[in-house]
């Protein structure tokens, strides 16, 4: 029930507090956020006000293709394998996981592209919502932490946002 993971959430946050830490995680998944129509970050918004209210900061887990170890596609992907190849093995015929589902070839650029926008939307929500500056890491779906730094340009979570994009885009760190 929604409720409830709401309460336990806001029980999480304040025993955060109370304990002396400074920082929550806040797992995002594409899935909660995206519909294969619109992007909806109502329980992010929420989370962050919990962040607010108990002056923590916030780092974000990343959940888009990889989730704890189980990938596939998403969704609005499924049967659409025009648009949303399969991986194909050895003998050229498509990959199936241990129940039966066909394995996305994310080596695709349909792929690629849909994620970087999913994180673009992260970002852009981030950048208009997160007005006081609580975000100070991303983690990728590939364990990577992604974070940003105050510069005479950006503050920590704009650059943080630029630094997400770059690490995405495979741009290296020296390049501006």
């Amino acid at each position: 029930d929604e409720e409830i993971a709401r309460k336990m959430f806001e029980t999480y946050a304040k025993q955060l507090k109370e304990d002396g830490w400074d920082t929550m995680i806040v797992y995002l998944s594409w899935r909660r956020i995206y519909d294969g129509k619109k992007y909806d970050f109502t329980d992010l918004q929420f989370q962050y006000e919990i962040a607010k209210k108990y002056d923590l900061k916030v780092h974000i887990n990343w959940f888009g293709y990889d989730v704890c170890g189980i990938g596939g596609y998403m969704p609005w992907q499924k049967d659409n394998f025009e648009k949303y190849p399969p991986l194909h093995g050895m003998d050229g015929a498509p990959l199936l996981t241990e129940n039966g589902n066909y394995v996305p070839d994310f080596s695709q650029q349909i792929y690629i592209d849909e994620v970087t926008e999913a994180l673009q939307q992260v970002c852009a929500w981030l950048n208009v919502n997160d007005t006081d500056r609580r975000t100070v890491a991303i983690q990728l779906e590939n364990g990577r932490i992604i974070t940003g730094k105050t510069s005479s340009l950006l503050g920590p979570s704009a650059a943080l946002l630029l630094n997400c994009l770059k690490a995405l885009a495979d741009i290296p760190d020296e390049i501006e």
